[in-house]
C-alpha cells in the first residue's frame, strides 16, 4: 500500500488548492454527454456527504416530461476493504476505497478529504460511481435533452439534493477563448492563457498538433486573469506553433485553440565568462576570458553595492565578443563593488558568471596614527592612538621595546589590528619601563612612519613582605604592641588590626605608620580577651599576608561589695514584706540586675525569694507570723562579677 498512499498524499495536498475552484460548491448536481462511455454521466455532491444510506436517480426528457425512476436500488460507496483485500485488489481500485472510507476526523482535515472526493468525482467518471457520487445513463436517445435529479435517503425518507441542467448526446462541445500567449526564457517557452473555469477543469496543450503534457493541467480561478500554466523546453531552433484545449468535468475535450507561433533563434547557452578577476590599483579594470567564441555576440557588464543587492549594467553599448577586459572609469576609490559579467548570443540568450567584489585604491604610503596612550594595570598595558587619516589603511602593527633603543623594537602584532587598540599582557609582577611605537598598514602592506613612542611602567603589584610581633603588654588599661622592623625601600607602614575572636572580626585600628615599630591601644575594656596582628604597606598601596595572631587577657577591675540599706516594712494586713533600696553605681562594671536573697528563722542557707530583678523594690508574700527573716540583695554585674550585701532582720508578730 506504500506507493497508493504516497498517491493520495499528492493527492489531498493537491485538493487544498481547490478552495476558488467553481465546482466546490455546498452542493449539486451536473450531468454531460461521455463520448468515451457513450453515455450521459451524472455526479452530484453535498457538504458533509450525507449519502450514507445512498441516492435515488430521476430522469425527465424534453417529450414526456416526466420524472423516471432509473435505480431500482439506492446507489452507495464501495463498502471498505480489509487488509488483505486491499493487498490482493487492483491497485487502482486500493486507491480508490483508501480515499473514500478512510474519512478523517478533524475539521481541517475532513474539508481537504471533502475537496479530494470533489476533485476525483470531476476528474474520473470510473472514481465518481465507485465513490457513490456518479451514474452512468447509457438509455438514451439522440436529439433528445434529459434532466436529472439526485435525491438522497435519510431515516427511510427521500430529500431531494438538486436538479441538473439541460443535457443531451448531441450537445457541442464547448469552445476555448483562444487567448494564448507566449514567451521565451532560454531554452523553455512559457505557455499562458485565461482559465475558463465555468466551462473546463483541466486543459492540454500542444506543439505542432502534438499534445505535450502527459497528466492535465489544472487550472484556478486567481485574482489573475492570466498565470503561469505550461512550459516547454526546446532542444533545436525554429519556428513552433502551440495550441491547447479545454477539458470538461465528463471527460470531453474541446477543439484545439487557434494556434499561436513563437520563432526561436537559440536554445543554447552562449559560453560563460570565466576566471573574473580585477586589478584595483589607482583604477578599477576587470579581467575575464571565454572558453570559445561560438555562439556568442559579446558581453555586458553588471556592478552593484551589495552582493545581494540589484546590479546594474555600466557599459553603454555591448562589448565585443574578443574582450577580454573592461576598465570601469565611474568606479570611486577605497568604494567596495561587486561585479558580474554577462555573456549574450544572437538568440537574446544570456549566461552569468559568478559575482565578485572589487576595489580600487590609492596605495600610497600612509599617514602616521598620532596620539599613542598607554595605561597600566598589574598584568597588563592597554594602547589606544587614533585612526590613520588615510583611507586605504586596512591595519595597524604595534611595536615594544624594554630597553628603549628603537633599533631593537620587537613587532607585537605580525597580523595588522584592524581596531585601534591593543592589551600587551604580561607576566604578574614585572617592573620594566616598556616603549611602545604603532604604523599604519594599506592595502600593499606599506608602513607609515613610525609614531612617537611612548614609555610606562607596569603597577607594582607585589606586597612587602610580613612583619612579626615581639611582644604585646597591657598596662594601666592600655596594651602596647610591638613588632621587628622592615627594611624595604617601598615601605609606607603598618596597620594593626584587633578582634575579640581569634579566626574573624579583625578591624583595623592604625593608620599606617612607617618609622614606629609599637602602637598602644588604650580603647579596651577590662575582663576581656584581645587578638592582634600586622600587616605592612608599600607606597603603590600593595598590603602583605598578616602576621600571626598574638592574644592578650585585660585583667578584670576588682569591684568591692557597694554599701546597700534594704529598706525592710512589714503590712500584717496583706501578710508580707516590703523590700526597697537605692540603685547600685559602679564605675567598674554596669549593674546588670538583682536577685533578693532570704534566710528564715535561724536557718543557716538563704535562698532566692525572687526571680532576677531590674527593678529596686519586692514584696515577699511568702512568710509566717510571728518570724524571723534576714534578707540580703545578690548584685550581677554586667562583666559577670557576683557581690552579695550583708543581711538585714525583719521579724513579724
Amino acid at each position: 500500500m506504500t506507493k497508493y498512499i504516497k498517491i493520495i498524499f499528492f493527492l489531498l495536498f493537491f485538493s487544498l488548492m481547490l478552495s476558488a475552484l467553481s465546482y466546490a460548491q455546498s452542493s449539486y448536481v451536473k450531468a454531460g454527454y461521455s463520448p468515451k462511455e457513450k453515455s450521459i454521466m451524472v455526479k452530484w455532491f453535498a457538504e458533509k456527504n450525507r449519502f450514507d444510506d445512498g441516492v435515488l436517480i430521476y430522469r425527465k426528457d424534453n417529450v414526456d416530461n416526466n420524472w423516471v425512476k432509473l435505480t431500482d436500488k439506492p446507489i452507495k460507496k464501495a463498502a471498505k476493504l480489509s487488509e488483505a483485500e486491499s493487498k490482493s485488489s487492483d491497485s487502482t481500485i486500493a486507491i480508490y476505497n483508501y480515499i473514500v472510507n478512510n474519512v478523517p476526523k478533524d475539521n481541517d482535515e475532513y474539508e481537504n478529504w471533502e475537496f479530494t472526493l470533489i476533485l476525483q468525482s470531476l476528474l474520473n467518471n470510473n472514481f465518481a460511481m465507485y465513490a457513490g457520487l456518479g451514474y452512468s445513463d447509457t438509455k438514451i436517445d439522440a436529439g433528445k435533452k434529459y434532466t436529472y435529479k439526485v435525491n438522497y435517503l435519510r431515516s427511510g425518507s427521500e430529500v431531494e439534493l438538486a436538479t441538473s441542467d439541460e443535457t443531451g448526446m448531441d450537445d457541442i462541445s464547448a469552445t476555448v477563448n483562444s487567448t494564448l500567449a507566449l514567451t521565451q526564457n532560454k531554452e523553455k517557452i512559457f505557455c499562458n492563457w485565461t482559465a475558463e473555469v465555468d466551462k473546463f477543469i483541466s486543459y492540454n496543450i500542444y506543439r505542432d498538433s502534438k499534445k505535450l503534457n502527459d497528466q492535465p493541467v489544472y487550472v484556478f480561478d486567481m485574482d489573475k486573469k492570466q498565470a503561469y500554466l505550461f512550459s516547454d523546453s526546446l532542444t533545436s531552433e525554429g519556428t513552433f506553433n502551440y495550441s491547447y484545449t479545454g477539458l470538461d468535468p465528463f471527460g470531453n475535450e474541446s477543439a484545439q485553440s487557434s494556434g499561436v507561433a513563437i520563432t526561436v533563434e537559440s536554445v543554447k547557452l552562449p559560453p560563460r565568462a570565466m576566471n573574473v578577476r580585477y586589478d584595483g590599483n589607482n583604477q578599477l579594470i576587470l579581467y575575464w576570458r571565454v572558453s570559445s567564441t561560438n555562439n556568442l555576440k559579446g558581453f555586458n557588464i553588471f556592478r552593484g553595492s551589495d552582493v545581494k543587492g540589484e546590479f546594474t549594467k555600466i557599459n553603454s553599448s555591448l562589448l565585443s565578443s574578443t574582450d577580454t577586459s573592461y576598465v570601469d572609469n565611474t568606479a570611486e576609490l577605497n568604494k567596495k563593488y561587486f561585479y558580474y559579467v554577462s555573456s549574450e548570443n544572437n538568440g537574446g540568450l544570456i549566461n552569468n558568471s559568478s559575482v565578485i567584489a572589487a576595489a580600487s585604491a590609492d596605495y600610497s604610503k600612509p599617514v602616521t596614527p598620532v596620539n599613542l596612550t598607554a595605561v597600566s594595570d598589574s598584568v597588563c598595558i592597554r594602547l589606544t592612538w587614533d585612526k590613520s587619516t588615510s583611507t586605504n589603511v586596512i591595519g595597524y602593527k604595534v611595536y615594544r621595546n624594554i630597553k628603549g633603543n628603537e633599533g631593537e623594537f620587537l613587532l607585537m602584532t605580525p597580523a595588522p589590528l584592524k581596531e585601534t587598540s591593543y592589551t600587551d599582557n604580561l607576566n604578574k609582577g614585572t617592573l620594566n619601563d616598556f616603549y611602545y611605537k604603532v604604523v599604519a598598514v594599506n592595502q600593499k602592506y606599506m608602513n607609515s612612519e613610525y609614531s612617537q613612542p611612548i614609555a610606562i611602567k607596569v603597577k607594582d603589584v607585589k606586597p612587602p613582605s610580613v612583619p612579626t610581633i615581639s611582644e604585646v603588654s597591657v598596662e594601666n588599661n592600655i596594651v602596647t604592641i610591638k613588632w621587628q622592623p622592615l627594611f624595604e625601600t617601598d615601605l609606607a607602614g603598618y596597620k594593626v588590626y584587633r578582634s575579640e575572636d581569634s579566626l574573624s572580626g579583625f578591624t583595623e585600628i592604625s593608620a599606617p605608620v612607617k618609622d614606629k615599630t609599637s602602637f598602644a591601644d588604650n580603647s579596651i575594656a577590662a575582663g576581656k580577651t584581645y587578638y592582634y596582628k600586622i600587616s605592612s604597606v608599600d607606597n603603590s598601596g600593595n598590603i602583605s599576608m598578616p602576621s600571626g595572631n598574638y592574644m592578650i587577657l585585660i585583667p578584670q577591675a576588682e569591684i568591692t561589695a557597694p554599701s546597700v540599706k534594704l529598706n525592710l516594712t512589714y503590712s500584717k494586713e496583706n501578710n508580707s514584706v516590703s523590700i526597697s533600696w537605692d540603685a547600685v553605681q559602679s564605675s567598674a562594671s554596669p549593674v546588670k540586675g538583682y536577685f533578693l536573697m532570704r534566710k528564715d528563722n535561724d536557718d543557716e542557707y538563704a535562698y532566692t525569694a525572687s526571680e532576677f530583678i531590674t527593678v529596686t523594690n519586692f514584696s515577699d508574700a511568702r512568710i509566717e507570723a510571728p518570724a524571723k527573716y534576714n534578707y540580703s540583695l545578690k548584685i550581677i554585674y554586667e562583666n559577670g562579677d557576683v557581690v552579695n550585701t550583708p543581711e538585714q532582720l525583719i521579724e513579724t508578730n
